[in-house]
């Protein structure tokens, strides 16, 4: 486990540190309700400390632990044998097909990489419609994060401070919506859903909308009846 007071450049060093366990303890009993009831048929985790094991709540078969490049996180499993696939990738480009992901997770990556707006837009692309992404990130209103940031530099991998509300602003930029926040004194989760808007059909010049009747059906008629 690392020292405290030595400079940790990632957000992974930092989970490796007693304080960063001690914020990570607290922050698995916000997200592991989340994880047991969302379903689906895939699941991806985007950096994160543990080396997936979050992912080990989820009950969707199939998951996915992305790790950043370089970095030197191995998954972990905690009671079962199910098997997260591991795969080395930049966060700025997502090895994901689009619509292929229904539920991702994002643990303090947001706050750790140069370009958070745009990895949320390659969120939104692998996600399936109305699939949903838990986000987790730190409450910059934190008295004790605070002091650490400014007191040593235990923090220096904290690129952006993202406190909730900025943090919403960009999701509904993105087409994204809150289903619900989950706030803690150093630590909130938000669980958000991808929209899908529904785009009118325009027909070309020269074309009209036309009403048919189904085959066997009797055409309407004025008369009164009997």
């Amino acid at each position: 486990m690392r020292i405290y007071n030595k400079e940790m450049k990632t957000v992974d060093e930092y989970f490796e540190s007693e304080v960063g366990q001690q914020l990570l303890r607290k922050e698995e009993a916000l997200v592991k309700p989340f994880l047991e009831t969302l379903l689906g048929s895939r699941i991806v985790q985007v950096g994160g400390a543990g080396g997936g094991r979050w992912l080990e709540w989820s009950r969707i078969e199939e998951k996915y632990f992305l790790a950043a490049e370089g970095s030197g996180l191995v998954t972990q499993n905690l009671q079962t044998q199910r098997l997260i696939d591991e795969v080395r990738c930049h966060y700025q480009e997502l090895p994901l097909l689009p619509n292929c992901v229904d539920v991702m997770v994002l643990p303090h990556v947001l706050e750790s990489v140069s370009l958070p707006k745009a990895l949320l837009g390659e969120i939104y692309t692998a996600l399936k419609p109305h699939g949903y992404l838990l986000i987790v990130g730190c409450n910059a209103w934190s008295p004790g994060l605070l002091l650490q940031w400014l007191g040593s530099s235990a923090l220096s991998w904290l690129k952006h401070w993202l406190p909730a509300f900025r943090l919403k602003n960009w999701l509904r930029q993105h087409r994204y919506t809150v289903v619900r926040q989950v706030k803690r004194s150093k630590s909130y989760v938000l669980l958000v859903q991808k929209q899908v808007s529904c785009v009118p059909l325009n027909l070309a010049p020269g074309w009209t909308k036309t009403k048919v009747m189904a085959k066997g059906i009797a055409e309407p008629t004025t008369r009164n009846p009997l």
